[in-house]
């Protein structure tokens, strides 16, 4: 058990960092489309912690709550584009 509990810690942290790089693509991202992928990124790599957290807790509400967040961060995604097109 505790050879799974550093690798599930390493696991989070690579998504922490994960996290930060997307952050700082949207913040500092030098055109629309670089912020765009950024959150989509950073949607995908909050969706992978709820369910690394489910998994790590056991619950299936974290897992619910994951893809509804995907199925967000690709409306969001794709309305954006949308708007960009015009």
């Amino acid at each position: 058990m505790r050879d799974a509990s550093w690798m599930m810690m390493l696991g989070f942290g690579v998504l922490a960092l994960s996290f930060l790089a997307c952050t700082w693509r949207i913040v500092r991202g030098p055109s629309f489309q670089d912020r765009i992928l950024g959150a989509e990124t950073l949607g995908m790599v909050a969706m992978v912690g709820g369910l690394g957290m489910s998994m790590v807790y056991r619950s299936g509400v974290l897992k619910d709550f994951a893809f509804a967040l995907s199925i967000v961060t690709f409306v969001g995604s794709f309305l954006a584009l949308r708007v960009y097109r015009r």
